[in-house]
């Protein structure tokens, strides 16, 4: 084998292992995955998009997955990181900073655990 083609290998197989570890390292990338799936049901999504933080007491513990319409509704589907909700879980769409970025707040709540894929009342601001 020829020693050009036998570095181009090797520089291409180190290549392809920092890339992935890029990967992994921002998108947060878990091997065991400990997920729960909740939908909110807000009037207004206030600019929130798909891939928006969603903080529980404060701690960033999840991402927005979509969002959709439904009659004069808006269904917001996110999920949670290693935590289950609870009856009584306030959730709240707020402004993130200047900029105008939005974020889904939850305060836990003190019932029972929520079933996954539940649907939750939120609202949008503190009103």
């Amino acid at each position: 084998m020829d020693k050009r083609k036998l570095l181009s290998g090797v520089f291409v197989l180190i290549s392809l292992f920092i890339l992935v570890f890029i990967y992994i390292f921002f998108t947060e990338f878990k091997i065991t995955k400990n997920r729960f799936y909740y939908e909110a049901v807000v009037p207004d999504a206030s600019w929130l998009e798909r891939g928006d933080i969603v903080t529980v007491m404060g701690i960033n513990m999840g991402r927005v997955e979509k969002l959709w319409i439904e009659g004069d509704k808006v269904v917001i589907r996110f999920f949670i990181d290693g935590l289950k909700l609870r009856r009584g879980a306030k959730i709240i769409v707020e402004n993130q900073g200047f900029l105008g970025r939005k974020r889904l707040i939850i305060k836990q709540g003190n019932g029972e655990e929520y079933p996954p894929l539940s649907r939750i009342e939120g609202k949008t601001g503190w009103d």
